[in-house]
């Protein structure tokens, strides 16, 4: 029957087949079911063994074992719904760990294993589609991992019944699963397909890849689990849901049990009255809704990642995205973000403060009006630092190549060889449009686009004209540093090395840290003296800067970065034109 199952799917999915005749041997299958099995009779003997003392009827918040009450006869009373409950979640984030953890690991480690024995060219030239192939790989890949888990299903899911926890939410928490699996194992595949087309990166981090990959999922789920902060910042919170634990916690927190979840989701951002909000829509009001809008979170980032695996797989020189598609994802993600953001001021500021507290009987109006835009300042910083992670990143996905970038000015010398025709040909177009130009122009053009939500955030925001200014003040050194690390970036790609991927990351991390370190050094503020503060504004984040700087500080600190950001593209207009010179002579 199973020779018979295999060559049906084997019609289907090829690849699919491949993968799981390599996997589905017989001992292999035996040892994920009996560990399957164990791991549930530990978990069940673990949380059996507390009856005691952690799960009875208590009439205390704590739960400690003086606490817990007794029946006439003396015998603990149980409370069994939280006993399948603590069962379910228990087993519901062993599951979790094992499919993130695991499945990043086998799906990186087996990428590098192609790539080392060469076969991976020999799949890249088969007729099948991406699709099909990248399919393959995620179905078959962890396939074990999968019948691990899937043997336990029975027992999660009557836990979760037995602990009255309603089966559509049981079937939320399964999809939330699953579509973070399809998030994190397309993630993976992407970084192996970057690493495995760079030699100098590949040589360096090939053995590595596995290790690093699933170490930095797991590193994410016990941030997820124990925050190091008290409290998660509403708009900051979004970037937990990348993680599939803080969801179901959500979702299942209310569910009468709420000691059971970690402390981070005992704060006010997470209480029922708030819940989450996305341009004022009650997203989080019912799990439905609030699974809805998870599912988009993934699916958003779920599909850019799958074009950027379509574009990368047969053509190794390709950008990870092309330059339209970079700004679709741009203005999608300002609109997922900013939707965050938006929201009643009071109800966050006045939110550590009960209306019972006598500290916020006491606050005035201006007071209060201080508060509101402190929190708005700080929501300014939030929203530019994502802002800024979106443009490192677009930075590295937007930069070709190298060799394309020679076989582009090669082109652009032998069809506009006349300055005369420069007015008919397309250089602007191209510069925008054209995956193989340089990206400076598509990076500011991107970098404008972040702008956009900071400018409407400083215009409509609870601010006095002074801090406006200010704002818009550091929205154009944003501007302007980040041209200059895209355009270094792009610099740093032009170099013959083979390292050079591994030396443009060197040089934009410490461009943009070197500051910082510089004044680290010196053992001094960057408002302490003149010059400090001057180099103050050249940081990333210059907020801190802006309230003491002199009108002549920003003057030069204006003026010294568009004259660097200016030598920089003259630079890269320089090699450019060297680099089109060359390859014509060489094909002469």
């Amino acid at each position: 029957m199973l020779p018979n199952l295999l060559e049906s799917i084997g019609e289907l999915n090829p690849q699919l087949m491949r993968e799981l005749k390599s996997c589905l041997k017989l001992r292999n299958v035996l040892i994920a079911v009996v560990v399957s099995l164990a791991v549930q009779f530990w978990q069940f003997e673990s949380i059996y063994s507390k009856l005691s003392f952690k799960i009875c009827k208590a009439n205390s918040h704590y739960y400690k074992e003086y606490q817990c009450l007794k029946d006439a006869a003396g015998n603990w009373s149980i409370e069994w719904s939280a006993l399948w409950e603590e069962l379910f979640m228990s087993l519901c984030g062993i599951s979790i760990l094992i499919l993130l953890v695991g499945g990043t690991f086998l799906l990186i480690r087996d990428f590098c294993q192609e790539e080392r024995r060469g076969t991976l060219n020999f799949i890249r030239l088969s007729p099948h589609s991406e699709k099909s192939i990248i399919l393959g790989k995620m179905l078959g890949v962890p396939v074990l991992l999968y019948l691990l888990v899937i043997v336990a299903v029975p027992l999660h899911l009557w836990a979760g019944l037995a602990a009255a926890i309603p089966l559509g939410k049981i079937l939320l928490v399964y999809t939330i699963i699953v579509a973070s699996c399809i998030l994190f194992y397309s993630a993976a595949l992407l970084c192996s397909l970057i690493v495995c087309r760079c030699s100098g990166l590949m040589s360096w981090l090939g053995w590595l890849m596995p290790w690093l990959g699933s170490g930095a999922v797991l590193a994410l789920s016990f941030v997820v689990l124990y925050p190091p902060w008290l409290f998660i910042d509403y708009p900051l919170a979004w970037l937990t849901l990348f993680h599939p634990f803080d969801p179901i916690f959500y979702l299942l927190q209310y569910n009468g049990h709420e000691y059971y979840f970690p402390n981070s989701f005992q704060g006010p951002f997470w209480s029922p009255e708030l819940g989450w909000n996305w341009y004022y829509l009650p997203v989080g009001a019912s799990g439905l809704t609030f699974t809805g809008f998870v599912l988009l979170n993934y699916g958003l980032w779920s599909y850019w990642i799958g074009q950027g695996i379509k574009r990368c797989f047969r053509n190794s020189k390709a950008t990870i995205l092309s330059k339209r598609q970079s700004y679709l994802l741009m203005v999608g993600l300002e609109l997922l973000i900013l939707g965050l953001f938006v929201r009643d001021v009071q109800r966050y500021t006045s939110n550590f403060y009960p209306e019972s507290d006598p500290i916020e009987q006491l606050y005035s109006a201006s007071e209060q009006l201080f508060l509101a835009s402190n929190w708005a300042s700080e929501q300014l910083f939030y929203l530019a630092f994502l802002n800024a992670v979106l443009v490192f990143g677009l930075i590295a996905i937007l930069s070709p190549s190298r060799q394309v970038l020679q076989d582009w000015g090669r082109y652009r010398r032998e069809k506009f060889s006349d300055f005369r025709d420069f007015s008919k040909n397309t250089l602007v177009q191209d510069l925008i449009w054209g995956n193989k130009s340089p990206a400076v122009v598509a990076i500011a053009i991107n970098i404008a686009i972040a702008t956009i939500p900071l400018v409407i955030w400083s215009l409509f925001g609870p601010f006095n004209d002074q801090q406006k200014t200010q704002a818009f003040v550091n929205i154009a050194l944003f501007f302007s540093l980040m041209m200059i690390y895209g355009t270094i970036a792009q610099l740093m790609l032009m170099m013959k090395t083979k390292k050079r991927v591994l030396l443009a990351i060197g040089t934009v991390v410490a461009a943009v840290f070197s500051t910082h370190v510089m004044l680290a050094m010196l053992g001094l503020k960057s408002d302490n003296h003149y010059i400090l503060g001057l180099f103050g504004l050249f940081s990333t984040f210059p907020w801190a800067n802006i309230e003491n700087a002199a009108m002549k500080t920003l003057f030069l600190a204006f003026l010294g970065l568009w004259t660097f950001l200016a030598l920089l593209n003259l630079q890269l207009i320089r090699q450019l034109r060297h680099v089109g010179e060359s390859t014509s002579k060489c094909s002469q």
